[in-house]
């Protein structure tokens, strides 16, 4: 099962707000030219993963469901700059 960490969920919601954002939009990881991405998103996609019960909803398009279904996505600092991190769940 998808998970993220409250850590992730604040990087992202801080995100969305210094880009000025509504709180309603979420965000949804994306394949880029064979990278992971995301964007910020009003809706899902057609057949996204959707978790919903998030302060920041979170939608997963379907080439990416698989590698999602069974991760944690978490946020780590370095200094200055925080960034997303994707691994197993241990579950």
């Amino acid at each position: 099962m998808f998970t993220i960490t409250a850590r992730a969920t604040t990087h992202l919601a801080d995100l969305r707000r210094r880009k000025g954002l509504d709180e309603h939009v979420g965000v949804r990881f994306v394949k880029d030219a064979g990278r992971l991405g995301l964007v910020f998103a009003t809706a899902p996609g057609k057949r996204d993963l959707v978790v919903a019960d998030q302060p920041v909803p979170i939608y997963v398009s379907p080439e990416l469901r698989d590698r999602f279904e069974r991760s944690v996505v978490d946020a780590t600092s370095d200094g200055d700059r925080t960034k997303l991190v994707i691994r197993a769940s241990r579950s």
